[in-house]
């Protein structure tokens, strides 16, 4: 991680302090356990408490806002660790090529981040958001994960109040920005819905228009200035013929037919953001159409499990009110004669 390296010993100079002589990171950690030889071990809250054990394992050098026990010129003290992570993330990103895709939405994000990569990884060098590091602190240390070469980045963006959006979006710089819905997700600060809109549309501040897409049905999305999916005809991306089989649902978009192996339509829905991301990087169609065939996503998503000739759904991941709506259709509405 050369790029890394100088990244970090520029931020530090220009704060007077003297990084180890060679210094050479090979990776960034918040886990002691994954630390090894040529680490940066970066202590978040009671991270604190693992440095000696860190050093043991080889770390090259360790951020913490205590002042340590230990006098090793391998601890560096900070103000703030959390601070000092978004800061070093965000000088990172400003010296990456990597195109960044934000993905945003009351629900459907982690699905939409997984089908998005499922179908560029494909064809480009790319990474993702790994399981839910949506927050002040996992997008951060997931843009820290990159590499030079990654040629795109799918990034999560999750939030409970307003400012956040806002906060990653300075973080990450993105340059595509994905509007899955605006639902009842974060009630518990944001009180109603027009404030959900207001914090998810943070991101609009930092991505063109053009590089905007949104669900064009949603009440709150429909009227903004952004490429629209859905199934009304207004939209850019028109979604219709759909067919929902055992295996997922087959459907067309822009009269091109498509298949993905997911039930329930919103998972049409999430899987029309990813062929127009595709489309917008210039991927074929047959490229596109067979990358949706092989698709993985994050475990707990409408997760088929058969025993006994009872078809168990495991969609546990999480449960906002329109997200458990929809998971409950679309296990009614299963093609399946046996128990479920």
């Amino acid at each position: 991680m050369k790029t890394f390296t100088e990244v970090l010993l520029n931020y530090f100079q220009k704060l007077n302090i003297n990084l180890p002589k060679n210094l050479e990171i090979d990776n960034i950690q918040m886990d002691s356990k994954k630390v090894e030889k040529g680490s940066l071990f970066i202590a978040i809250n009671n991270g604190y408490n693992y440095i000696d054990e860190a050093l043991k394992k080889g770390a090259e050098l360790i951020i913490c806002d205590k002042s340590p026990t230990n006098e090793s010129e391998k601890i560096i003290k900070v103000l703030n660790s959390i601070d000092f992570l978004q800061n070093i993330a965000k000088l990172y990103r400003e010296k990456l090529c990597t195109k960044i895709i934000a993905v945003t939405g009351s629900e459907g994000k982690t699905t939409t981040k997984d089908l998005i990569h499922g179908v560029l990884s494909t064809k480009y060098k790319t990474q993702k958001t790994l399981g839910n590091y949506n927050n002040q602190i996992g997008l951060p240390f997931t843009l820290l994960q990159l590499k030079e070469s990654d040629e795109i980045a799918v990034l999560e963006m999750g939030m409970s109040n307003l400012g956040e959006i806002d906060l990653l979006s300075k973080i990450a710089r993105p340059d595509y920005a994905v509007i899955t819905n605006i639902g009842d997700s974060h009630l518990e600060f944001l009180k109603n819905r027009d404030n959900v809109f207001k914090a998810k549309t943070e991101v609009l501040n930092y991505v063109n228009k053009n590089n905007t897409l949104v669900y064009g049905d949603d009440f709150y999305l429909k009227n903004l200035e952004a490429l629209k999916i859905g199934f009304e005809n207004k939209n850019d991306y028109i979604i219709n013929n759909f067919i929902e089989i055992y295996e997922g649902v087959n459907f067309f978009l822009n009269n091109e037919k498509y298949f993905v192996p997911l039930n329930g339509l919103y998972n049409v829905v999430n899987a029309s953001f990813a062929i127009a991301l595709g489309k917008i990087f210039e991927m074929s169609y047959d490229e596109i159409k067979n990358a949706l065939k092989n698709i993985k996503i994050t475990s707990m998503r409408f997760e088929k499990i058969e025993k006994n000739k009872i078809l168990f759904i495991n969609d546990a991941y999480n449960a906002s009110p329109v997200s458990m709506k929809m998971a409950l259709n679309a296990f009614s509405s299963l093609p399946l004669n046996k128990k479920r």
